[in-house]
């Protein structure tokens, strides 16, 4: 079979004069192989050229279109496309408009201090769990569950996620009415524009002065009210030395005032169970507050953990008197603790100690 490697147009086979479609070469001469002759060397074979007709140009050029119209129409689809998009941009940018409206509504307050007041909500909302554990009765729940623990000998059960969570639905059980008070006299007023952020934080922070006065010590109460005595007067003397001269008779007299508060307080009685909630202060309330609620819970765990520590005295001199040194008394004594706490009802028995110890 003789391959010869030339092209032929559609117009040699209509009769017209062979034009192939190969490039022009300075000379007629193509290679062709010839199989049948078992010889592999080109065969130079004679094949006159002609030069392309006018319809085949035109056709080439309608293939082939030129980098300048291709460019072109890119431009004119880019632009259709950012027409296109015009309205619905327009149309969302609307929309946010009308978000910003819905939660910055109209009303007394401008926009400055609706600003404000979103900016507070999330700095609280970032805060909530450090203020769930210094103003609730978080800490004290989680103190004596984990003293429970500690006392059974178990070290992973309950895992530390059911003991937070069972802290956090007593906590809201114990809290529920300052919450809701809260609620109702200072968020839902301040959301309906009808009081000032002010007013708001006042009426939100009352219902949990009164629940932390009641549950904190005076002893406690009062020692973070002498140190915030003590930091003012320092504070009134340091600006009285940057004054000069008269921060010596400013100084003086600051201390003489509190060498009297020093001396008054030393003849006075105790200091009353009550105390009127505008008198104190959040940073000197707080604080005492959760030393209150650190001893609280650590008076519950001596109480919870002092049966189950006579369960190991009772094992473990059972097993020296029977000679078994080597093997651990926590050992023998795991089921019974349990076996004990579980006969006696323990955990109805401490949630409701622990929620009694609040009313």
């Amino acid at each position: 079979m003789r391959r010869i490697s030339l092209s032929f147009d559609r117009a040699s086979r209509n009769g017209h004069r062979a034009t192939p479609l190969l490039p022009i070469m300075p000379q007629s001469t193509r290679t062709a192989s010839c199989p049948d002759a078992g010889d592999l060397s080109p065969v130079s074979v004679e094949a006159p050229f002609a030069p392309a007709t006018p319809g085949d140009a035109v056709r080439a050029t309608r293939r082939m279109p030129s980098g300048g119209w291709s460019m072109a129409m890119r431009w004119r689809i880019l632009a259709v496309l950012v027409v296109a998009m015009l309205p619905v941009m327009i149309a969302d940018a609307h929309a946010q408009s009308n978000l910003l409206a819905d939660l910055l509504p109209a009303g007394n307050a401008s926009m400055s201090g609706r600003i404000v007041q979103l900016f507070a909500l999330l700095t609280v909302l970032s805060i909530a769990p450090g203020l769930l554990i210094m103003v609730t009765s978080f800490t004290r729940f989680a103190v004596a569950l984990s003293f429970l623990r500690s006392g059974l000998g178990l070290q992973s059960t309950p895992a530390n996620l059911v003991l937070i969570s069972l802290s956090l639905f007593m906590t809201f059980f114990v809290m529920a009415p300052t919450f809701d008070r809260a609620w109702r006299d200072g968020i839902v007023p301040l959301t309906q524009n009808a009081i000032t952020e002010e007013q708001a934080y006042d009426r939100i922070t009352a219902p949990f002065r009164e629940f932390m006065l009641a549950e904190v010590r005076p002893k406690d109460l009062q020692l973070f009210t002498d140190l915030a005595a003590n930091a003012r007067d320092q504070g009134r003397r340091a600006a009285g030395a940057a004054n000069g001269a008269d921060g010596d008779a400013a100084a003086e007299t600051s201390g003489s005032a509190q060498e009297e508060d020093r001396d008054t307080r030393a003849s006075a009685p105790a200091a009353p169970s009550f105390i009127p909630t505008e008198a104190v202060d959040l940073r000197v309330l707080i604080p005492a507050f959760m030393i209150s609620e650190l001893r609280r819970g650590f008076e519950i765990g001596f109480l919870i953990a002092l049966p189950f520590l006579v369960i190991d005295m009772v094992v473990a001199t059972l097993i020296m008197s029977m000679g078994m040194m080597m093997l651990p008394p926590s050992i023998i004594s795991l089921p019974f603790k349990v076996l004990f706490f579980v006969l006696i009802d323990g955990w109805n028995m401490l949630i409701g100690g622990l929620v009694r110890s609040y009313y």
